[in-house]
């Protein structure tokens, strides 16, 4: 905890190892985190920066411990300018477990929004 609190305090920029998988041709993204002090963990930050998110759609889904998204979603939008974001999924950590039904919803959600 000391370690992500230093990171997101400080800003740091964290090293990560890039994906074997090209995502050049993904134009859907499906992409889940957990949530550190609010917001996005420096990780997935360095990850989100190695990746060339123009014209994709991004799905976000996210753990965390009782501020939902927090902040996450309005920094989302800042890294990725060039995309788009879709309805997120917020699931408490906790109660994880027991999360099919709103994982349900949210993919039916999803599809009537994409057959829009």
């Amino acid at each position: 905890m000391e370690q992500t609190k230093s990171e997101q305090s400080k800003q740091r920029v964290v090293a990560v190892k890039p994906l074997q998988t090209n995502l050049a041709r993904t134009q859907q993204i499906m992409l889940g985190f957990p949530i550190w002090w609010g917001t996005l963990p420096q990780a997935l930050r360095a990850f989100l920066a190695l990746q060339d998110w123009r014209g994709k759609k991004v799905y976000p889904f996210c753990t965390h411990e009782g501020s939902g998204f927090g902040r996450s979603l309005d920094d989302l939008h800042q890294i990725l300018p060039q995309s788009s974001l879709a309805t997120g999924l917020a699931v408490r950590g906790s109660r994880a477990f027991k999360a099919d039904r709103a994982i349900e919803n949210w993919l039916n959600l999803l599809e009537m929004e994409r057959s829009k």
